[in-house]
């Protein structure tokens, strides 16, 4: 039964079961970006690469919308001495990354990381003469490639245990613009995990009624 599955869900959610997908490697940056001498917006998009490279596909038997965070910590994208010294004079709002943030989720569901990276693929050539808008740019593409990579390997990860809806829904989305709730909370988790993995620690989901009610909405009218 439906109700049996979701109490199975919230049961080993509450007793800690999500802790023993942990892995106890978490990637190394610094010498990797010390060595390109990379700055802040590069080193940022280097590590949610990174951070998805390093995630491990894991799917419950039960679960029909999936992503489990396998690393168990964020890494430093700077060395202590470089940080004491980008940050001193400055009174810094808890940790100091960039946080209590809202992203657009409504527009990411509704075109799809294909449809920003094209924006941005757009964009880039538009504005190839401003240092700073290439080196933003680049940084979202490299961004978008790596969740795209690790949501292909959750779909691969689903048609090996015969997870057949899972991987379906996973072909289409968060690439694609999600069409059903189903879609569009699938992208959704996946992509509010991933500003997790860049460093932002509180990140909000902002009027979940106003963006996902269209899509419940276009669902019970299929059913009607």
């Amino acid at each position: 039964m439906k109700s049996d599955r979701l109490a199975a869900i919230r049961r080993r959610i509450a007793e800690g079961g999500y802790r023993r997908n942990r892995t106890t490697a978490v990637p190394h940056l610094l010498p990797e970006l010390e060595a390109g001498n990379l700055s802040w917006p590069r080193r940022a998009s280097r590590l949610i690469r990174r951070m998805c490279e390093a995630e491990r596909p894991v799917i419950e038997p039960d679960e029909r919308i999936v992503f489990a965070r396998t690393v168990p910590s964020v890494p430093p994208i700077f060395s202590q001495p470089d940080w004491k010294r980008l940050t001193a004079g400055h009174t810094l709002h808890e940790l100091g990354p960039i946080s209590n943030i809202c992203a657009d989720w409504g527009m990411v569901l509704s075109q799809g990381l294909a449809g920003r990276r094209r924006v941005a693929t757009e964009t880039l050539r538009e504005m190839a003469s401003d240092g700073e808008a290439v080196e933003f740019l680049e940084g979202a593409i490299e961004t978008i490639d790596a969740v795209l990579d690790l949501a292909a390997r959750y779909r691969e990860a689903a048609e090996r245990m015969g997870a057949h809806e899972v991987a379906g829904i996973l072909a289409r989305v968060p690439a694609q613009p999600a069409e059903t709730l189903h879609e569009a909370l699938q992208a959704l988790r996946i992509l509010h995990a991933v500003v997790w993995m860049g460093g932002h620690y509180h990140v909000g989901l902002g009027r979940f009624d106003q963006y996902l009610g269209p899509y419940l909405a276009a669902d019970l009218a299929a059913g009607a």
